[in-house]
């Protein structure tokens, strides 16, 4: 999901005038709308996020990357052991 946070816009005129920089927030989240909406699962095919505000559009590039699982560590007796002796270790050396 696209996460808004830190978004700031600023609308040009025709007449290149800007106007006032707008940052998103929950006080005007109703004034925004994103293509694809906040709460879709972005896929890697998603290159860009389509900001409305104002009735004036903005592209912004994305790069989704793929969701690495994470794999938890397997515990043998053996690497607890091992952790216990490393641990029995830095205490002596604290104490000394």
């Amino acid at each position: 999901m696209f996460n808004p946070a830190g978004l700031s816009v600023k609308i040009k005129y025709s007449d290149g005038s800007y106007g006032d920089e707008v940052a998103y927030g929950t006080a005007n989240a109703d004034q925004f709308t994103f293509n694809p909406t906040l709460d879709t699962a972005l896929k890697t095919s998603d290159e860009k996020v389509t900001v409305t505000y104002a009735e004036k559009t903005a592209d912004i590039k994305i790069k989704v990357n793929k969701k690495t699982p994470v794999v938890p560590e397997n515990p043998t007796v053996e690497k607890l052991r091992l952790k216990q002796i490393r641990l029995r270790q830095s205490i002596k050396k604290a104490i000394n």
